[in-house]
């Protein structure tokens, strides 16, 4: 499977406006696989992914991204993130910089693997057939000694340079020719993204169009929940991937949901632009409401006023600060601690720490995963639209 190529945002930050239905439905329109909740996505619910090499050769994917996309839209999963390799891994002729790749990721035993090499930088022909060996050789040794490893290979492509490329030898495009003949022969899954140029500042929003495009070579589903309620007729309309119950619809309309996914926290979506809202879709529709002003709460929480016809067009939760999205925020927090304790534990086994302290990093991990895992079971919430008199 094959994604197409993405690309990088502006590096000015720039805030998600809120998206009126219009834009969700242009959102929707554009990603066939958004009503997909779950049987489609591409790991399993006991994965252990490996994210190696995804650093300083290109920093193509924002792994924080991933890695609390999957906890807050499968609370239910326990894939088990692996952060190694930090420092850029290099194929050909820097190979020698790296010589372990497939060593440390078989040791680590993961059914997932997503490498990241850097771009290798140099065009020439003698680079590029150097790349060729060093790529084809890390994935033989790779699929000998794990048969049923799935390998996602990201590979930062430098776009913009390639259309004013006039050096000899292949161009490029050479490159990602190769990965496309690389992942049919060997079943992988490519997905290339555009590199960042070495020694570039890092910016609000890096690595998000990466992330996502990964996310959806992955089949992820962009829904997060979609409610329909008709007041007239006091009804639920459509509930997808949640559950309505104790619907009231008099004066007031009131119901409870136990929802089965978290959105994106606001942290990682702000900055993202369309590629992160597109992944991160949670409506709500009431209809057969009376003309007039209506205000939403969440948990007693007033989320805003509405005039009748928002709410029959469709309101996206994830543009209100939700009871939702504070959890969400408390998820990626602890995503953030995870990663950076993995990055402590990675410098202390280049350094030669002892098993002992191994062990100790080891442990701490699994308490802060533990509570990660506790923090992103959704809770029930309760809903009232009240008219505004």
């Amino acid at each position: 499977m094959e994604t197409t190529p993405g690309h990088r945002p502006a590096y000015a930050p720039y805030m998600v406006p809120l998206l009126r239905l219009a834009c969700v439905a242009a959102i929707l329109a554009a990603l066939p696989w958004h009503l997909r909740a779950d049987g489609d996505f591409y790991l399993n619910s006991s994965d252990r992914v490996i994210f190696y090499g995804n650093d300083s050769g290109g920093r193509p994917l924002n792994a924080a991204f991933i890695e609390t996309y999957v906890t807050t839209r499968f609370p239910q999963y326990e894939v088990e993130f692996v952060h190694w390799g930090w420092s850029a891994l290099r194929l050909g002729p820097h190979t020698e910089r790296r010589p372990t790749a497939d060593g440390e990721i078989v040791a680590l035993r993961p059914t997932v693997a997503v490498v990241a090499p850097a771009w290798p930088g140099a065009v020439d022909v003698a680079s590029f057939a150097a790349y060729v060996t060093a790529y084809t050789d890390l994935v033989d040794k790779l699929r000998a000694a794990l048969p049923a490893l799935r390998i996602t290979m990201v590979q930062p492509l430098p776009r913009r340079a390639a259309a004013a490329w006039e050096g000899p030898g292949p161009a490029p495009e050479r490159y990602d020719q190769f990965h496309r003949e690389l992942a049919r022969e060997k079943g992988l899954l490519i997905c290339n993204v555009e590199a960042i140029p070495a020694g570039a500042p890092r910016v609000p929003g890096e690595g998000v169009p990466g992330a996502v495009g990964l996310l959806k070579a992955w089949n992820a589903p962009a829904l997060v929940t979609e409610v329909e309620i008709d007041s007239q007729a006091k009804r639920v309309v459509r509930s997808q991937n949640t559950t309505v119950r104790e619907l009231e619809s008099d004066r007031v309309v009131a119901w409870s949901e136990d929802d089965r996914a978290l959105p994106l926290p606001t942290e990682l979506t702000r900055d993202g632009g369309p590629e992160a809202a597109g992944i991160n879709v949670q409506l709500l529709r009431v209809t057969g409401l009376d003309a007039g002003q209506y205000k939403l709460t969440i948990d007693g929480w007033s989320m805003g006023t509405f005039p009748r016809e928002r709410f029959e067009e469709g309101i996206d939760l994830t543009a209100l600060r939700t009871p939702m999205l504070k959890q969400a925020a408390e998820v990626h927090a602890l995503t953030v601690k995870h990663m950076s304790q993995q990055f402590a534990r990675w410098q202390m086994a280049q350094a030669g720490a002892s098993e002992a302290q191994m062990q100790e990093l080891l442990t701490r991990e699994a308490e802060t995963v533990a509570q990660r895992r506790a923090a992103a079971v959704p809770k029930t919430r309760d809903f009232e639209v009240t008219p505004v008199e």
